[in-house]
């Protein structure tokens, strides 16, 4: 395949231009590839970024179409399935023994089982959220989810938090209180699926494994409990409407394009705009939750998202002014 006409012209000569006093001055070709090749890295993070938060984002319409099975047992399709494309991806690539070295020592095995029962039970909730009609509560959770992991940070970590990030965190769960202080209820689902995950980042940060490499890890781990659930309490596949069947296998790469695309954002774009880009996931799943659903905003809902989503920009420009002062050069 031959390259573009643009590339050729450049690879052939230097690139002039026009300074101000009308002379011509040179620019090296190979600092020209250079910006043009970040640029398109950094285009290539944002469309892999987009994808893997907006299929988080549409995980409801998914996981919708299998209300007609238990919760879990569509967790434990979804831990079996990644598993088995992850081991075919491992072994293709590296082969079994240096599959099994990717994992490391004992410590390796000891914090994957930890962070595995972790993203089970974050798993479950949103499960169990969206095939019983509470995908708001979901979104919620998701809304939740950077605010807590600032504050775990803060207080297992040692991390310190700006004043904008202290005044989101208290900004966001005091929406929670006044809704326990007026109904009662504790939105649970919410709670449960940002603080497991909250609890599941802390716990990966201990380990020096991959994304790809620490969920092969956790779903092998979990695998056997998960075939053993299947064998002994679920619908054998073959008895399963064909759909649902289809389904329950495809549950797998459901879970798999997020976390690669994610592997691929991460590597290219800054902290910000990740920190920006995770917001469509709950936005989403508010929209479907509220437009496609027709789930109702009561008035316990209706302050809990208010409060939350009025924590958001404070955090996101907390996170802003964090970057900046992180990346700002320092005077000779």
């Amino acid at each position: 395949m031959n390259p573009p006409s643009e590339i050729c012209c450049l690879s052939s000569s230097l690139a002039v231009e026009r300074d101000r006093g009308g002379g011509v001055a040179f620019v090296p070709v190979m600092a020209l590839m250079k910006a043009s090749k970040m640029q398109s890295s950094h285009s290539t993070g944002l469309v892999a970024a987009v994808i893997a938060f907006l299929t988080w984002g549409l995980y409801p319409l998914f996981f919708k179409l299998l209300s007609s099975v238990a919760p879990i047992e569509i967790l434990a399709h979804r831990v079996l399935w990644s598993c088995i494309i992850l081991a075919a991806g491992f072994l293709l690539t590296l082969g079994p023994r240096a599959s099994l070295r990717a994992f490391g020592n004992r410590r390796n095995i000891g914090i994957a089982l930890v962070s595995a029962s972790l993203i089970s039970v974050n798993w479950f909730c949103f499960i169990y959220a969206v095939t019983n009609d509470q995908i708001l509560e979901a979104s919620l959770g998701y809304f939740l989810i950077p605010v807590v992991n600032a504050l775990f940070g803060a207080l297992f970590l040692g991390e310190a938090l700006n004043a904008a990030k202290r005044l989101a965190v208290a900004v966001a769960f005091s929406g929670i209180a006044v809704v326990f202080l007026i109904s009662g209820a504790v939105p649970v689902i919410a709670l449960s699926i940002a603080l497991s995950f909250g609890s599941y980042g802390m716990v990966r940060k201990l380990s020096p494994l991959d994304s790809p490499t620490g969920l092969f890890l956790e779903t092998l781990l979990l695998g056997p409990a998960a075939l053993g659930y299947i064998a002994l309490f679920g619908v054998p596949l073959g008895a399963q409407p064909s759909p649902i069947a289809v389904l329950l296998m495809l549950a797998g790469v459901m879970t798999l394009i997020p976390l690669l695309s994610m592997v691929i954002a991460a590597r290219r774009l800054e902290y910000a705009t990740l920190g920006f880009l995770q917001y469509l996931t709950p936005v989403t799943q508010f929209v479907i939750a509220v437009g496609l659903f027709d789930e109702p905003i009561t008035l316990e809902r209706l302050i809990a998202f208010g409060t939350v989503m009025l924590a958001v920009p404070i955090f996101l420009y907390g996170s802003l002014t964090e970057h900046r002062l992180t990346v700002a050069p320092t005077p000779n």
